[in-house]
């Protein structure tokens, strides 16, 4: 698991070093922001998912056995619809302040 880690890192510092040096910084600041944003993401349902875990164990066993029936992948897709919708609040907050630099 380390070496395929290690093997995406050095593909993705590859692109990286590409995309900066042929397409310029803007470029590798919005790649700095979509890896920005799969880390949240990661943060984000790892997190839900040690809350979830931590709810069902230590709660009434009538809970306990109504969380069991909430399908395995409830945090992450709890994780991904909350990253995508903070993906699309920064889409339109950048759109906005895009439209009043152009007006100015």
């Amino acid at each position: 698991m380390a070496a395929l880690l290690q093997m995406f890192l050095n593909v993705f510092t590859y692109f990286a070093n590409f995309a900066i040096l042929k397409l310029g910084a803007r470029y590798g600041i919005r790649l700095a922001l979509v890896v920005f944003w799969v880390a949240a993401t990661v943060t984000l349902m790892a997190a839900i998912n040690a809350v979830l875990n931590t709810l069902v164990t230590e709660v009434h066993p009538i809970v306990q056995t109504a969380l069991t029936l909430l399908p395995s992948i409830t945090g992450t897709c709890i994780g991904a619809i909350a990253s995508c919708r903070a993906a699309c609040w920064l889409y339109v907050s950048g759109v906005y302040v895009a439209s009043v630099k152009a007006r100015v």
